[in-house]
């Protein structure tokens, strides 16, 4: 058993040993960290959801997920790197020079190795499951009975075009890059925020 200084001493090692200095690596391997959370929880509800046949869980136990998952996400990252946890937003905010651009490629790259690891984890996890369900074949199709790879990926239905496909992301992305400026907006302006304490 250890004293408590033997102690002090070990978590002090620990704690240089563990430490980054760098502050572009401790803010890509923030957001590397949000967006594995994101995804690690995000998707491991859609396939409890999905690899359950609905029988587990549903849809609004899916979004309750997600919300959690982005809170865990942000509380991670927000502090060190702004807490971006999508590529659409740190490219907002390059362009609204609060990120510099010569930052943006190490978030994105943080960012996507995240999501990668995130995704492999959950399909690691479940690999028996996705089996049993899919026979081994990732089927995309989401009119299908078996189709698993919407765990991971949003697929249209057959009757929605590329081009509406299209406008909904855009719309999308276009709104949660909107939401998550609203600060920078508000710093900008002359104006006080009457729904928060900005």
């Amino acid at each position: 058993m250890m004293d408590e200084g033997e102690q002090e001493g070990l978590l002090g090692k620990v704690d240089r040993w563990t430490r980054v200095e760098n502050t572009l690596a401790r803010q890509a391997l923030a957001e590397f960290l949000g967006t594995f959370v994101l995804i690690m929880i995000g998707n491991g509800a859609v396939a409890e959801v999905v690899l359950s046949s609905g029988t587990a869980n549903n849809f609004f136990s899916i979004n309750i997920a997600y919300g959690l998952a982005v809170a865990f996400g942000m509380y991670l990252s927000v502090g060190i790197s702004g807490g971006h946890l999508n590529p659409a937003i740190s490219v907002t905010f390059c362009c609204l020079g609060k990120l510099q651009w010569r930052r943006l490629p190490a978030y994105l790259g943080a960012q996507y190795l995240g999501c990668l690891c995130g995704s492999a984890l959950v399909f690691g996890i479940y690999y028996d499951a996705l089996v049993h369900l899919d026979g081994g074949r990732r089927i995309t199709d989401p009119a299908l009975p078996n189709a698993t790879a919407g765990i991971w990926a949003s697929y249209p239905q057959p009757h929605i075009s590329w081009q509406n496909g299209f406008v909904d992301q855009a719309r999308i992305t276009f709104g949660s890059s909107i939401l998550s400026c609203h600060k920078v907006v508000l710093e900008r302006s002359t104006l006080k925020c009457w729904l928060s304490s900005c």
